[in-house]
This record gives C-alpha cells, structure tokens and sequence, in this order.
C-alpha cells in the first residue's frame, strides 16, 4: 500500500513538472520588430573605463545575453576578462540587459560564484548588472541607443557595431 501511493505521488509529480516544462515555450511571447533588429552580436567602446574596453553583447533569439568584456591594452586583448550572463527584451523603446530568474538565473549565480572562488573572470561567468539603453535606431549595421553614464556623469549616445572577434587585434591602440 506505501509503494502503491509513493508510486502515484511520484507520477504527479512527474506529470506536473512534464507540464510546466511542456507549457514554458508556448508561454513566451514571440520577438517584436524592435527585439529583432536586436538579436545578433554586437560591441562598442565603452566610455567609462580609463582604459579602451570593448564591450559585446549577444542578443539571442531566445532572449538569453552573454556580455564580455575585452581590455585592449591588456597582455590579451582578444581574450574576454569579464563574461556575464543573463537576460534581455525591449520594453517599448527601452533595451533591458537584467539577471535571469528561475532555473537559468540559478545556473548563472552558480558559476559567478565559482569563478569568485577560484579567481577565474576567463572561464566563469557570473550575473549581468541590471542596464537600460534607449533604442534610438536600429539599422542592419548599427544599434544606437542612449544610456546613463556611470556615477551619475549624465549620459551618453552609443553606436553598436556588429562584433567581429577576428577584428579585435585592429582596434588594439598603438603603443608609444
């Protein structure tokens, strides 16, 4: 009689966690016109860090993001010193870069918290920081948006380009 009911008890359970998983596609909303224009690979040179730091983002079509971040005057500059994960959608015109939730957000703070532990910002990636862009163009070979600088410094107008790992080692500034 207790294996008859732990037998029942673990085939709802089971049902019920196929059906969430079986509705969770049908639950996402398709990509807007404006989401679209964003889905690709993309960078820009940031213009809060002393240094030149290429940013790239990796807008997929499922809505995941990777960022990385490439110091251009570093021993490497074609190797990401920073990666994070997570989330993004646009919001009328706001492009929003966020943490995931759920399973997926659980991942991502998992391997954030490895690399903390082991020191390795190259092959761990941790959590996106929350950022908001104002789309204010999409073109096939460029993505403009505005953004607050850091330390409240106002804002500033960023022109994307598509992302090009092999062109990296082009953008390294001279050394005097």
């Amino acid at each position: 009689m207790q294996a008859n009911r732990r037998w029942w008890l673990s085939l709802i359970v089971l049902t019920g966690v196929c059906g969430l998983v079986a509705m969770r596609p049908l639950g996402r909303k398709p990509l807007s016109e404006s989401e679209a224009a964003c889905v690709g690979s993309w960078e820009y040179l940031s213009p809060d860090h002393d240094g030149p730091t290429l940013i790239a983002y990796h807008f997929r079509a499922d809505r995941r993001v990777r960022e990385e971040h490439y110091y251009l005057t570093s021993a490497t500059p074609t190797v990401p010193r920073i990666t994070m994960l997570g989330k993004w959608e646009v919001d009328r015109d706001r492009l929003i870069v966020d943490r995931s939730r759920g399973v997926q957000g659980a991942v991502d703070q998992t391997s954030g918290l490895v690399r903390d532990a082991l020191g390795d910002s190259e092959r761990w990636a941790r959590p996106v920081l929350t950022r908001f862009y104002k789309i204010k163009e999409t073109a096939t070979n460029s993505l403009t948006v505005e953004c607050q600088r850091s330390e409240g410094k106002g804002s500033v107008e960023i022109v994307m380009t598509p992302f090009d790992a092999k062109a990296i080692p082009q953008k390294v500034p001279a050394k005097p």
